[in-house]
């Protein structure tokens, strides 16, 4: 007997269908403005759907958004896309098996941090390029009195450390500076 949840045992078996290869004549047609109006509609039918239980109808509406979406698309098609796949993770997650076997690659994060430091050890380039790096910044930004530094993911904090003293101790005071960085880990945020 299980001591499973209704919540993470659905009553439902997982079958694979086939996506359609090319969107049907009619999606083919919609203006802009009407695919991005649609695709909102179709995101909160599948939120509704997956909230409360009903994976068949929220499938659908995934694989009518797979059609009408894309990564490559509009600002709309992008961010449905991502809202999609957000929604189809969360569809996963119901079943464990299966959430567990498709995020395999996220189980060793200890591992690649191990990995990283060991190489961060063995070879001194990646300290270096820092160095590099930090100081061409300085060069580049030196009269500048406000600075916004966008940090697309490098989560490394020893990156900021000779950038911050030098800013710091620049000739004519620090500039008032704005980092934004963007990373899916909380510690590496905090850190």
């Amino acid at each position: 007997m299980s001591s499973m949840t209704p919540l993470l045992k659905p009553d439902v078996t997982l079958s694979l269908t086939l996506s359609p290869s090319s969107p049907s004549p009619h999606d083919q047609t919609l203006k802009p403005e009407e695919r991005g109006i649609r695709l909102i509609q179709l995101l909160l039918k599948c939120a509704k759907h997956a909230s409360s239980g009903n994976l068949h109808r929220a499938d659908a509406c995934l694989l009518e958004i797979s059609v009408l979406s894309s990564i490559l698309g509009d600002c709309m098609q992008r961010l449905a896309a991502r809202f999609a796949s957000a929604l189809a993770f969360r569809l996963v997650k119901r079943w464990p098996g299966l959430h567990k076997a498709l995020n395999q690659a996220q189980q060793p994060k200890v591992d690649r941090d191990r990995a990283k430091l060991l190489f961060t050890r063995t070879f001194p380039y990646l300290s270096f390029a820092y160095a590099i790096i930090a100081k061409t910044l300085l060069h580049a930004m030196a009269n500048e009195r406000v600075i916004h530094i966008v940090d697309l993911g490098s989560g490394d904090s020893k990156l900021w450390v000779e950038l911050l003293r030098g800013f710091a101790n620049s000739p004519h005071g620090p500039p008032h500076l704005k980092i934004t960085c963007v990373n899916g880990s909380k510690a590496i945020l905090e850190k």
